[in-house]
Formats: C-alpha cells, sequence, structure tokens
C-alpha cells in the first residue's frame, strides 16, 4: 500500500493525518488504474504524467520508456499541438541514463554536489544542458528505474521537491510502486501494439501525427500507406522498406528490375491471379523458395505452399505496385525462354497419374478443397497437360465431370460438336483439380454452391490460349465446362476462299456505310 505518513510525537498519526493518508491511496489507486487503462505507451508518457506528478510534492516528472534497439531513453511531452521527444543515452553521461545503465535507484538531494555524485558512482554525472535551455534550477532528484522480469522497459523520474529537504523512504516506496505499475503496462503494450512504421516513429523519421495524416490520406485517396509517405512526406523508400522488415522480420525487395526470376516456378500458375492476390515465386535452390509478397503474415501464406512445393520457404515483403511489375517482367519475358512460354512444358498424364497417391473412396464430404495437397505438384502438371492435349486435339469444350457412383472423374473432349471420353482421374482428386482451375480462371476456391464464371490465359508453344470457364455444383460434386475461344486475330478477306465475283460482291456491300453484315 502506499504510504504518505509518519508517526506523530505521541506514536500514532493523527486523525488529520489519516485522513490524509486515506485521501492519498485513493489518488494512488486512481492513478494505479489510469495507467492499467492507458492505450499506448505515448498516452502513458503525455497524458500520465501531471496525474503521477500530482502524488508526490516534486515540481517535475519524466517519464522515459527503452529503445532497445537504439540503446536509450526516450520520452515525450506537448509542445503547443505537436507531441515532441526527448531522447537519452543508457550512459552515465547523464543521470536518468545511469539509472537506466546501472539498474540502481537514485535519491539525490544536489544534483550540483559533484561530490554526492562522485560518492554514488564517480562516473556519474549531470547534463545541465537541459537547465541551461530551459532556464530551470535542478536540484533534488529521485530516480527509479522501471523493470520487470529482470528486463529494463524505463526509467521515471521526479525532480526539486516542493517542501525542501531530500525525498523520503516514503516517496521512494511510492515512486517504485509507481514504476512496477509503468512496467507492466509498457510490457503489456510491447506484446499488443505493433506496427508496419514502428521504426519510422523510433528514429523520428515521421512523427505520430504524421502517420495518422498519411493514414487518413491513404484512405480517402485509396492509396496504400507507403506511397503517401513517400509522396507528401517525403519518406524514402528505403526506410520504408526497413521498417516494413523489421515489422514482418523478413528481407525487403525493393527492385523488380534486379530480381533474376526462375520462371520455371511459374509454370502452370495464373499470373492473373498472382496479380490480384499479390504475391509471386522468384527462386529457388535445392532446399528453399523464395517468394515475394505484399503481407508475410497474411493467411494466404498457407494456401501458397499448396501451389509452390518446396522444403522450406523465405518471404520477402514488396510493395504491390513492384510485384505487380515483377509479374509483367516475368510474362513480357516468358516467350525468350527457349521457346517454352509459361505452362508450355508437356508431360505423360499416364506418368503424372502414377505419381499421384490414390485414395479409392474419394473424398468425405466437407473435405477442405482448399487445404494443402500432398499432390498439389503432379495436379498443376495434369490441369496444364488436359488443356494441352485439348488444344492440339482441336478441341471446343473440356469438360470435367465427377462421379460418386463411378468413383472416377470424367474428362471429356468435344470435336466438331462430338463428345468423347479423353481421361478418367480418381474421384479423389477431383476436389483438387477443381480448386486448381477455378485458381487458374481467378474464381472463389472457396465456394462451392454456387456457378461461377471466369477465363484462363494459358501459354503454349509461344501462342497464347483463352478457355472460357464455368463451374456448376451437383451431387457428385463441382463439373467444369471450358470453352477453348478462338484465335482472337481475324481471317482476311482472302483468306476466305471467294471466288472473284463474289470476293467483289461483298467488298462493295461493306463500303455501303449503313446496315449490317452478319458473318
Amino acid at each position: 500500500m502506499a504510504t504518505m505518513t509518519k508517526a506523530s510525537a505521541t506514536g500514532g498519526p493523527s486523525v488529520q493525518e489519516l485522513q490524509q493518508q486515506v485521501q492519498f491511496n485513493e489518488k494512488f489507486k486512481y492513478v494505479i488504474n489510469r495507467i492499467h487503462s492507458a492505450k499506448n505507451v505515448t498516452e502513458i508518457l503525455v497524458q500520465l504524467q501531471t496525474d503521477i506528478l500530482g502524488l508526490f510534492d516534486a515540481d517535475r516528472i519524466t517519464i522515459y520508456a527503452v529503445n532497445p534497439k537504439r540503446k536509450e531513453l526516450f520520452s515525450k511531452h506537448m509542445a503547443g499541438n505537436e507531441v515532441k521527444e526527448i531522447r537519452v543515452p543508457i550512459s552515465p553521461a547523464s543521470i536518468a541514463g545511469f539509472c537506466a545503465h546501472s539498474g540502481r535507484t537514485l535519491n539525490i538531494a544536489d544534483v550540483y554536489n559533484a561530490g554526492e555524485l562522485a560518492r554514488l558512482d564517480k562516473s556519474l554525472k549531470f547534463d545541465k544542458s537541459w537547465d541551461k535551455k530551459t532556464g530551470f534550477r535542478s536540484k533534488q532528484m529521485l530516480v527509479v528505474p522501471i523493470v520487470i522480469e529482470k528486463k529494463l522497459l524505463g526509467v521515471v523520474q521526479i525532480i526539486n521537491k516542493k517542501s525542501g529537504g531530500p525525498y523520503t523512504k516514503a516517496d521512494e516506496s511510492n515512486l517504485l510502486e509507481i514504476a512496477r505499475t509503468l512496467g507492466i503496462a509498457f510490457r503489456n503494450q510491447s506484446k499488443m501494439v505493433k506496427t508496419r512504421f514502428d521504426y519510422l516513429l523510433e528514429n523520428n523519421i515521421v512523427t505520430e501525427s504524421e502517420l495518422k495524416q498519411s493514414m487518413a490520406q491513404s484512405r480517402e485517396l485509396r492509396k496504400d500507406v507507403e506511397h503517401i509517405l513517400m509522396e507528401n512526406f517525403k519518406v524514402k523508400k528505403e526506410d520504408i522498406g526497413k521498417s516494413l522488415g523489421e515489422f514482418y522480420n523478413c528481407k525487403f525487395m525493393d527492385n523488380p528490375n534486379n530480381l533474376i526470376i526462375d520462371r520455371r516456378l511459374l509454370t502452370g500458375l495464373n499470373l492473373n491471379f498472382l496479380r490480384k492476390t499479390y504475391w509471386m515465386p522468384v527462386s529457388q535452390n535445392e532446399n528453399q523458395v523464395t517468394i515475394i509478397i505484399d503481407n508475410p503474415k497474411d493467411p494466404k501464406v498457407m494456401e501458397i505452399q499448396s501451389f509452390v512445393r518446396a522444403k522450406s520457404y523465405e518471404y520477402q515483403v514488396a510493395f504491390k505496385e513492384d510485384i505487380l511489375k515483377a509479374i509483367d517482367i516475368a510474362e513480357s519475358d516468358a516467350p525468350a525462354m527457349d521457346g517454352e512460354p509459361l505452362g508450355s512444358s508437356e508431360d505423360n498424364v499416364s506418368d503424372i497419374l502414377a505419381e499421384m497417391d490414390v485414395d479409392v473412396e474419394g473424398p468425405e464430404d466437407g473435405t477442405d478443397a482448399d487445404a494443402p495437397d500432398e499432390n498439389a505438384g503432379a495436379i498443376v502438371r495434369l490441369v496444364n497437360q488436359i488443356i494441352i492435349d485439348g488444344y492440339k486435339k482441336g478441341c471446343s469444350d473440356i469438360h470435367v465431370e465427377p462421379s460418386k457412383r463411378a468413383k472416377k472423374t470424367t474428362i471429356r473432349f468435344r470435336v466438331d460438336g462430338t463428345c468423347f471420353k479423353h481421361l478418367e482421374v480418381p474421384l479423389s482428386h477431383s476436389p483438387a483439380l477443381v480448386s486448381r482451375l477455378k485458381i487458374m480462371a481467378g474464381l472463389d476456391i472457396a465456394e462451392r454452391r454456387l456457378p461461377q464464371d471466369g477465363k484462363i490465359k494459358f501459354f503454349f508453344q509461344g501462342k497464347q490460349i483463352e478457355l472460357r470457364v464455368a463451374t456448376l455444383p451437383t451431387v457428385g460434386g463441382e463439373d467444369v465446362v471450358m470453352r477453348i475461344l478462338a484465335a482472337s486475330e481475324p481471317m482476311t478477306v482472302k483468306e476466305l476462299g471467294l471466288n472473284k465475283r463474289n470476293e467483289e460482291e461483298l467488298l462493295k456491300m461493306v463500303a455501303i456505310p449503313y446496315g449490317i453484315m452478319l458473318v
């Protein structure tokens, strides 16, 4: 419990002293509760200092928190409408810095008394520059470290006892209790509050006011906060990258032009899907694949690992626009890959099926088709090969038809109006196969109860194949129909094979500036 008075001459406190003690304890509890209910460290450093100062017979108080990365103390105070910072090295060069450095409580009667400071520690010094700047004369000082579980979290310092004389043991006891409460609050805040831009705040690159402005402008203009900071507050991309890297605990990819992209990793991946979800695999070695992504903490990371199989993954955070540039670079350079653009490699369907584990009973109801699949790589290659086979055979449509009764998924091709069976796949692979097609078409893989429509762009032998995709829920699972669209380049009149007279009449009709011609 907080203590305030000494015993009276008669051996016990007077009634007035008891009343004062009760009032002090109530005020003490109020301050403790305010500290615990503070929303963040800044609120404690700026708004609660006056409340804490009211508990002590002192002129001034400063509460410091620790910046462990820079090995310094920092405090904040209001200067007009702005929040200003004070930073003090953790060293014997100042009273607060020595307290943090040594972990000792300091009760000094006169900070200008060099002999008193030397008796505490020969290296202890008082930094007089603060008094010179402000015109304030420091004298008595009580300084207590804020420590929780042997970890330094800050320092609390009260200056100049109003009634004169040094601070008492009761003052020390009360300030230690305040320091313990501040330590708990600081520890809880460090666990709860971490933002992408802590590095910028800690290094005075932006102020809290500027960060709030940038976030408001981001919402208003519908632009990423990172770009607002660079454009309107002149923050360097390098500094934002350091901040993001510290927050996500990974490297920052700052220049897509410097990437050496292993395009084999993109085989079978739908680039439009990568654009929508802001990620792309860029390189690999024997054990690890490196992936650039806008948010390495996003739950989509688990989904990514089902598309790109590896023993381990390295994620590098990047701006969304840089990820899009990297995808564009990979797509534009794709035809130069030994004449084999994305999605062009061919496999033998029988070999692919032989690689895949088969569950003859098929998937149970409620099976999560979005979960990572041991056969994910084989599924990607199987889907690619089905599309390639359909294209080479001149199909107009490819049908994917799962059947619980037959315990198989039948792949049918339609050529010149005739539909025939091309392939049968074990039913256990049907959810993964359909999910793969939906991903390539940019559809919602979690939605399996409603029909969906989309489009796939697929490269094969230097040509882009477009497929219109439609999914339909059925009793046996989801059916998929893919229409292979005709080449987008129109035929010339000469290629129509008309005789001379018909060609001349056709050209005359086309030249008429009104009417319509149906082909």
